[in-house]
């Protein structure tokens, strides 16, 4: 290969024959011709007069070209675009009206594939011996390691998107896999089994600093129905954070319950408890039925891609995202009155990761067009039990936006009623915690 135009391109990253021979003094077709003669030590992005050359990237992955797959709700699957990893950690994506390509991190539709959280430290031993030595976040590692992940058969990524062939094996293996009957006594000793499994080794213990602990899996119920399941398990019982946790997960499914019942989309969740934990289950919103799959994205990852500025609430950014026409302007409302909702029950933890959208195909991803997803995530967690809590439920007060349209505000707080109302009725919660329910409902 041409030394010039391979010192130029580990530099600067793909560039189009015309950009490059202007930055070498060649003319175009030279940049062409010594780009054919490289063969496979030279990536060919696109087609057209938008084609980039540039230099593979495969220290850690052995390749740097995959298909991306999309699997749709009902399960069918297809190949739509190909994924390039280039130097200098380029990750390019180009497939039907698909041109893009962003530099040291994944493009705003392939952020699922980047392992986060409790599930995505969790699934950093199952990448083998290599990732061991990688920082214990997953958010913080470089985009070649995430790219390492993202094409690893050895994970089920969030999200309808497979990036390669062992991603695409990976699916179809998972789908024969036998799920667990739907009966509560044998579904309980699972779950108890499948939490001590997630405790054990140095993810455990995450819950003192706020974040639930979790894992994923397979229910079948009695009529051959499959369903996926996020489930989330509080500490051991008769422990202080075990009884808060407790609470908080009955909390959690009571606010799902009740903005199913005033309207709003939500999960399916149900409560389980053995004599070690308590488990909240909850529908998986990026999966559907035995094979398909929906595509999820965090707010943060639209946000990040078409707007401005930092981050404020999420109905600014919905707002910001209605004006272009990228999500409906109904999703404005929706957004505002959940927001209102959870200052009200006390959610203190209503970040850019706890709201979602969807992306309905790949053709949305081309457009940038998405629908506000499911609410998840919602329960008051300013009550989180921290690691020198006194444990106690202090009485607070929540101040809405005064720009709050009248609608807003009416059903934020109905549903805020309903919500401390039910929590004061339910007998499975502490004593406390029902006490300070009843003090909360508005007569």
């Amino acid at each position: 290969m041409d030394d010039a135009l391979s010192t130029l391109l580990a530099r600067e990253g793909p560039l189009t024959a015309p950009n490059a021979a202007a930055r070498l003094n060649v003319t175009p077709m030279t940049i062409n011709n010594r780009a054919k003669a490289a063969g496979g030590r030279m990536l060919i992005l696109g087609r057209g007069k938008n084609t980039r050359y540039a230099l593979p990237n495969a220290a850690l992955t052995g390749q740097s070209q995959w298909p991306l797959y999309w699997v749709a709700a009902d399960g069918d699957i297809h190949e739509f675009a190909t994924a390039s990893y280039a130097q200098p950690n380029v990750v390019h994506v180009y497939g039907s009206a698909i041109n893009t390509q962003t530099h040291g991190d994944f493009p705003w539709f392939l952020t699922p594939l980047a392992l986060r959280g409790y599930l995505g430290r969790a699934a950093r031993f199952r990448l083998g011996a290599v990732a061991q030595q990688w920082d214990t976040h997953p958010e913080q590692w470089p985009i070649a390691q995430q790219v390492f992940a993202a094409q690893s058969g050895a994970l089920e990524h969030a999200g309808a998107i497979l990036w390669g062939d062992e991603s695409l094996r990976t699916w179809q293996s998972s789908n024969k896999q036998t799920p667990h009957r739907d009966d509560p006594t044998t579904l309980l000793n699972i779950y108890d089994e499948l939490a001590k499994s997630a405790t054990i080794g140095p993810i455990a213990g995450s819950s003192a600093d706020g974040e639930q602990p979790k894992f994923s899996t397979r229910v079948i119920d009695a009529n051959g129905q499959v369903r996926e399941v996020l489930v989330k398990f509080s500490p051991q019982r008769n422990t202080p954070f075990g009884e808060r946790w407790h609470d908080l997960l009955f909390a959690e499914a009571i606010a799902s319950n009740v903005l199913r019942d005033f309207g709003f989309d939500v999960p399916e969740t149900r409560v389980l408890s053995s004599p070690l934990r308590t488990y909240l289950e909850s529908a998986r919103i990026d999966r559907t039925g035995a094979t398909g799959r929906r595509h999820l994205l965090p707010l943060k990852a639209v946000h990040s891609a078409f707007t401005h500025g930092s981050q404020r609430h999420w109905a600014d950014t919905i707002y910001k995202l209605a004006s272009q026409k990228r999500i409906a302007q109904t999703a404005l409302a929706t957004t505002q009155t959940l927001y209102a909702f959870g200052q009200l029950i006390g959610n203190t933890d209503m970040h850019f990761g706890n709201l979602g959208v969807i992306v309905e195909s790949p053709e949305k991803i081309a457009k940038g067009h998405f629908d506000l997803a499911p609410c998840y995530d919602m329960l008051p967690m300013r009550f989180k039990p921290e690691a020198h809590s006194d444990f106690g439920y202090t009485p607070f007060e929540a101040e809405l936006s005064a720009a709050l349209p009248h609608e807003v505000r009416s059903t934020a707080k109905a549903m805020a009623n309903e919500f401390w109302r039910r929590i004061s009725d339910e007998a499975s919660v502490s004593d406390y915690w029902r006490d300070f329910a009843r003090g909360r409902i508005e007569r």
